[in-house]
């Protein structure tokens, strides 16, 4: 299960996670995501701090999202704390395409 939330702050747009982005959730972060992008905002946020596991179908999630704010000239980034994730998203080589950041 995934919760997903977003807030807005002068140009930058939120997205906070919170559960397992899998293959059981992937499908509604991925209409939560496109429901809710807007690309006059010039920087998205995908606050991953709350999430405990993510999976390939997970990353292929990230990987649009990063596909659908790079093509109208914006940034995205990243925000992680559990280890586990953060490896996953570092091994798979995704940290160069979501790069993280810090708070």
């Amino acid at each position: 299960m995934l919760y997903i939330n977003h807030s807005l702050k002068e140009k930058t747009l939120n997205f906070d996670c919170d559960g397992s982005l899998d293959i059981e959730s992937f499908e509604n972060f991925d209409k939560y995501f496109t429901g809710n992008y807007d690309k006059s905002f010039e920087t998205i946020i995908i606050n991953l701090k709350k999430v405990n596991y993510i999976s390939s179908v997970g990353l292929r999630s990230l990987l649009r999202c990063a596909k659908q704010v790079y093509s109208d000239k914006n940034k995205i980034f990243l925000k992680v704390e559990n280890e586990m994730v953060k490896n996953i998203i570092t091994l798979s080589g995704f940290c160069k395409i979501l790069p993280f950041i810090e708070d």
